[in-house]
């Protein structure tokens, strides 16, 4: 999703419209349900990481990278967002 298409979803789940561009603070506040949060890759100074997040009965997935030091607070890189939909999987494990 384009920072439009991201701004045309959050408009439409909150009912108002937003003048400023969004960004992931403003999708966790949104949010109904944080559903995953985690880590997909440590580097020396960047740390990657992929959330889903519940919005009614939609769910937006949100990759990014932060800082992983001081040094690098402030820096926002760019944020990947598309919708996913829950799917439920069998897994099989041997103990």
């Amino acid at each position: 999703m384009n920072q439009e298409q991201i701004k045309a979803f959050i408009d439409e789940f909150t009912g108002h419209e937003h003048e400023e561009e969004l960004d992931r603070w403003d999708l966790y506040e949104y949010a109904d349900e944080v559903m995953v949060d985690e880590i997909t890759a440590q580097h020396r100074w960047m740390t990657d990481k992929r959330l889903v997040l519940r919005f009614g009965e939609r769910f937006l997935e949100v990759e990014f990278s932060q800082g992983s030091t001081e040094m690098q607070d402030g820096y926002e890189p760019d944020m990947s967002v598309r919708e996913v939909f829950p799917k439920e999987v069998t897994k099989i494990i041997y103990d």
